[in-house]
């Protein structure tokens, strides 16, 4: 059963890379949208994700749904993860954190430093990602969903900790069932 899409959600506003102001619910008015909130943009798991997570960009387009990145950092440095990380989707800013607290994103000390972290931060940097800094909150979470035009959620994931976050197809499929 989708939930809806929180209030504080459909009200919240973003920064674009060019660093203007963006309601969050114009990008889900006409079409679906996969929105992935990244902790903030020097983080090598928000690296290693929205690798992921482009790599199967062109499929969730293809089922008729945006993928959108929001990090808790400044707009310069939503412009920066976007050429490096994400050039072909948008990368909006947070930095009011506005959008994770709408999704009940975890945060905190624990969430950012444990056992779970040092072993995904192996991973991540097996796969040839490393932190360049801290451009945002680093004890934020982040939070995966589909938003459809309906105002429904019918997917959402919040990470435990830092490092955590969805295998790509799980949101295929939910936009996938969605278009369905």
């Amino acid at each position: 059963m989708a939930r809806e899409v929180p209030e504080a959600l459909r009200a919240a506003v973003v920064r674009d890379v060019d660093d203007q102001p963006v309601h969050l619910a114009t990008l889900w008015a006409e079409r679906p949208v996969v929105l992935v909130l990244l902790r903030h943009f020097g983080c090598l798991f928000c690296k290693e994700q929205a690798a992921e997570m482009s790599a199967v960009g062109d499929e969730i387009e293809a089922f008729g749904a945006h993928l959108v990145f929001v990090g808790s950092g400044s707009a310069q440095y939503a412009r920066w993860f976007q050429e490096d990380y994400a050039p072909r989707f948008a990368v909006y800013s947070d930095a009011e954190l506005v959008t994770y607290r709408a999704l009940e994103a975890r945060h905190g000390l624990f969430t950012s430093v444990n056992p779970w972290t040092w072993w995904y931060s192996l991973r991540a940097m097996l796969h040839g990602y490393f932190q360049s800094g801290t451009h945002g909150e680093q004890t934020q979470q982040g939070v995966v969903c589909v938003v459809a035009p309906t105002g429904e959620m019918p997917y959402l994931y919040a990470s435990r900790v830092a490092g955590d976050h969805p295998r790509p197809r799980q949101v295929v499929e939910a936009v996938r069932e969605l278009r369905a």
